[in-house]
């Protein structure tokens, strides 16, 4: 039963006992003073008193009925008032939860249950946060963070991604109020949290993201978003001394693909290249396109002797490479340019430095890997 209810009807059965046992004593008092009159006999003052006495127990019992009659109205109101929060409550289109004592939940609504992958709210009674978190872990942190933002008094607003029954994640937005009013709350009295599903939202914005930071064609990195991640690499570098390296890279006569066999041929060639690189090179390496037939590779966290491998493994796997382009086989190289990020003050001189090395495999006949001298 409801507090609204359990007030309401709890009320009117202490008032309504009332009531009866008010009537009972006019009842005794009547039957006395017949008794008194008839067997005894009685002064006329004493019964001016004992009239006195009945009146003041008939008033005080139409008193008691009027607050009867008052008290059956507020509870029709407060139920009134609690089948609309009840249906507001369970019709919500977003996620409702009580949590109290030890942050364990006490109460919820449907739509919070199916966010969750749970049949029900009954289901979930008793249940610990921690197991709609990924780990541990992120169940101590999510605490250490968030409670003190809660106990300081204000409403927490955040997104966050919580764990299903299942084990698959989903991403929510969560608006949580502790229930206690003092200041500091009492966060073991329990907190309420607003929860909505933003799963969708979030795929939209990573989606976006991809796109902005997405080749089209190759689905590389552009050259946008392989600068700014060159930029973090350089930042890295500078900060721990770790090793870092740029290969450009330049696929030969490109130009005369286009010319003699269309511009899907030459996209064709693109792409396949785009996937010897993915092949080549580790998942850790940063590649992007840098404009046109130019690819850029960002070797973080390796030494120059594996770079210097990495770069000739490539060149290999384009000679070797036949790319089947419509009724056209073609066979296509490229040429390499290294550099170290040793004596550079940022990634636009890095990339320089790979440029002019790129330059001299060019001029050195293609289809090679040359590295960037600084006496040269």
């Amino acid at each position: 039963m409801s507090l609204f209810k359990l007030v309401a009807v709890e009320g009117y059965k202490y008032l309504f006992t009332a009531c009866l046992i008010v009537m009972m004593l006019i009842l005794c008092v009547a039957a006395a003073v017949s008794y008194c009159y008839v067997f005894e006999g009685m002064y006329r003052d004493d019964l001016w008193m004992i009239g006195f006495i009945l009146s003041a127990l008939m008033a005080e019992t139409l008193f008691i009925l009027w607050l009867v009659v008052n008290v059956r109205r507020c509870n029709v109101a407060l139920q009134v008032v609690h089948d609309e929060w009840e249906s507001i409550y369970e019709n919500s289109q977003v996620g409702i939860a009580f949590f109290k004592g030890g942050r364990h939940f006490v109460k919820g609504n449907q739509h919070l249950a199916e966010i969750l992958g749970y049949k029900s709210p009954e289901e979930m009674k008793g249940l610990s946060l921690s197991l709609v978190h990924k780990s541990e872990k992120h169940y101590r942190e999510f605490g250490e963070k968030y409670y003190k933002v809660l106990s300081s008094g204000p409403r927490l607003h955040i997104e966050y991604q919580l764990m299903k029954k299942d084990g698959t994640p989903v991403w929510c937005m969560l608006a949580g109020k502790a229930v206690d009013k003092s200041v500091p709350p009492d966060l073991d009295k329990g907190i309420v949290w607003i929860i909505d599903d933003i799963s969708e939202r979030k795929k939209l914005e990573d989606d976006l993201r991809k796109l902005a930071e997405t080749d089209e064609l190759t689905q590389l990195k552009n050259r946008r978003s392989f600068m700014t991640a060159a930029r973090v690499e350089f930042e890295r570098f500078n900060r721990y001394n770790s090793p870092l390296s740029v290969i450009m890279v330049d696929i030969d006569h490109f130009k005369m693909v286009n010319d003699n066999y269309g511009h899907d041929v030459g996209d064709a060639v693109l792409k396949a290249f785009a996937d010897i690189c993915r092949k080549q090179f580790r998942d850790m390496d940063i590649i992007g396109r840098i404009g046109g037939e130019e690819f850029a590779v960002l070797l973080p966290a390796t030494a120059i002797a594996d770079v210097a491998t990495a770069a000739k493994r490539m060149c290999d796997a384009c000679r070797n490479t036949r790319i089947h382009a419509g009724n056209n086989i073609l066979k296509i190289t490229a040429s390499f340019g290294v550099a170290s990020a040793e004596e550079v003050a940022d990634v636009h001189g890095l990339l320089q430095q790979a440029d002019r090395a790129l330059y001299k495999a060019k001029r050195n006949g293609r289809d090679r890997v040359e590295f960037f001298c600084k006496s040269e």
